[in-house]
């Protein structure tokens, strides 16, 4: 259990450091940092949290992915 929370804060670690990055370089304006945000809150968070779940539970890939689709799409549509 331990591995899999490491291994998903590595992942949100590696997203920030990316994004941080990006900024000071100037590779990304005002509207495109929007555009990440909600991209990040809307679809890979949910999708980073219900496949760690999943994971942990033991399950294929594919029922994993089908169920983090699933459940990106339900977050997405009650986040709009």
């Amino acid at each position: 259990m331990f591995l899999v929370i490491l291994g998903q804060m590595a992942v949100l670690f590696a997203m920030i450091a990316i994004g941080t990055f990006m900024g000071v370089k100037g590779w990304i304006n005002d509207e495109g940092e929007a555009l990440l945000s909600r991209l990040v809150v809307n679809i890979f968070n949910p999708i980073l949290i219900a496949s760690s779940v999943l994971m942990a539970d033991s399950v294929s890939s594919e029922s994993v992915i089908k169920t983090s689709i699933i459940v990106t799409v339900a977050f997405y549509v009650l986040a709009t």
